[in-house]
């Protein structure tokens, strides 16, 4: 069961510069992330911040996970296939000067 993390996070220009926030504070949500990073416990974050609370750190940690599942870079062109069909498509064409590669349209 996933969890609706949207609840718990807003985002809005005149909160923070417009950064995601935990909904109805000003607790931006890269603070919780760095928090939990560092090694520091949801109940010592909770300690900080009184204004959160386990569901809403919980609600941050969902909304990292499908961001960084959106954000993920595609897998890349295998270089050696990607490199034969560029040797293959500029051997068809003729080689001009350098010069004129420079000017042509």
């Amino acid at each position: 069961m996933s969890m609706d993390y949207l609840q718990y996070i807003q985002r809005d220009p005149g909160i923070c510069g417009g950064e995601p926030v935990v909904t109805g504070t000003r607790v931006n949500i890269r603070t919780v992330l760095a928090s939990l990073a560092e090694g520091i416990s949801v109940e010592d974050i909770i300690a900080d911040f009184p204004s959160l609370t386990p569901s809403s750190v919980r609600a941050v940690i969902a909304f990292a996970a499908v961001s960084a599942e959106e954000h993920l870079p595609l897998p890349a062109i295998p270089a050696l296939a990607a490199c034969r069909t560029l040797e293959s498509s500029a051997a068809k064409r003729p080689q001009r000067p350098f010069f004129h590669r420079l000017f042509a349209p």
